[in-house]
């Protein structure tokens, strides 16, 4: 008797361990999904880095959720304005203080890139001619 329970016993332990495994792996999954929607519509401030044909690599300064430290913005579907007036994408300095309001896709990668449409203000003008 005692022979035939030693392997059952294994066996449950077993499925149990993997029962376990896979309910946490399930909730870290969800969790991801449920932020990722989340961050489709997020406005944060950021300070432009770094300045490259088509996009901008910002350092996050101040936002509700936290996300990233740096992001990837793209200069497609970008609406960019500047003391109320728009101005191209490529107006934007390294050193710019920006808001950005974002509406789309974030792609999860590091740092995040912003695919989608996006309303970027600069606050404040680079002063920095250096950077």
């Amino acid at each position: 008797m005692i022979k035939r329970l030693v392997p059952l016993i294994i066996i449950f332990s077993l499925l149990l361990s993997l029962a376990a495994c896979k309910e946490s792996g399930g909730r870290e999954a969800d969790t991801t999904r449920r932020n990722a929607s989340e961050l489709e519509n997020i406005e944060f401030k950021a300070v432009v880095k770094e300045k490259y044909s088509g996009s901008i690599l910002v350092k996050v300064i101040e936002s509700p959720v936290d996300f990233s430290d740096l992001a990837y913005v793209l200069s497609e579907k970008a609406s960019v304005k500047k003391d109320g007036e728009k101005i191209d994408f490529d107006g934007i300095k390294i050193g710019d203080e920006l808001i950005i309001k974002h509406h789309g896709y974030i792609a999860e990668s590091y740092p995040v890139q912003l695919v989608g449409e996006k309303e970027i203000i600069v606050l404040s003008a680079s002063t920095d001619t250096t950077a």
